[in-house]
């Protein structure tokens, strides 16, 4: 029987795998929250299913500690304690054995993608304060009190709708085809909707 994910942990591991020993528990989150928030503007809904709220340092959700610990538990990830020069405590995770097979759809993996490659390897106050923070939906609760819900659905399909409906899942899906070698030439499209052979 092969071990199956929630969501939650699929997307927790993709991340921590694609970029394990570099990445702090408190980047991670925020990954988590961008790959939210460009779901949202892409695919109009959220890949984690958290409920983001405004907390001190940002976007949370307590599900987050309960999701690493299962990771944890089912043995995939380990979280490794450090100390710096000033004494201040880091965390950083670690994918610890193969992965189950996730069950993204082309359109969420280009998403998680997109977020590893744009946002991985900002520091921790870079991605923080020039990418999170300045999010519409965090906009719109910064100066409320914490615990207040972060509004992504304000921001549902205006990446699609910024390029004239076209679907994302359809877009990586057509990708997918070509990779695989069952596309069809330019040229000969195009000769089909003149009506030539």
């Amino acid at each position: 029987m092969s071990l199956r994910l929630s969501r939650r942990e699929e997307i927790l591991a993709y991340f921590v795998d694609a970029c394990s020993g570099r990445i702090r528990r408190t980047q991670l989150v925020k990954l988590m929250y961008m790959a939210d928030f460009e779901s949202y503007r892409y695919l109009g809904r959220s890949l984690s299913e958290f409920h983001w709220t405004k907390q001190k340092f940002g976007p949370f959700d307590e599900e987050f500690y309960r999701t690493k610990e299962l990771l944890e538990a089912r043995g995939l990830l380990d979280e490794e304690t450090s100390r710096n020069a000033r004494g201040e405590e880091s965390h950083r995770c670690h994918i610890t054995g193969p992965l189950p097979e996730l069950s993204f759809s082309a359109g969420e993996l280009a998403i998680l993608n997109h977020v590893i490659k744009e946002y991985s390897k900002l520091s921790r106050d870079r991605l923080v304060n020039e990418v999170v923070y300045k999010t519409p939906p965090f906009r719109a609760v910064r100066d409320e009190a914490h615990g207040t819900p972060i509004p992504l659905d304000t921001v549902a399909n205006e990446g699609r709708d910024a390029v004239d409906g076209l679907d994302l899942e359809d877009i990586e899906r057509g990708r997918d085809e070509l990779r695989a070698g069952r596309g069809v030439p330019l040229s000969d499209a195009m000769n089909a909707l003149r009506g030539c052979r």
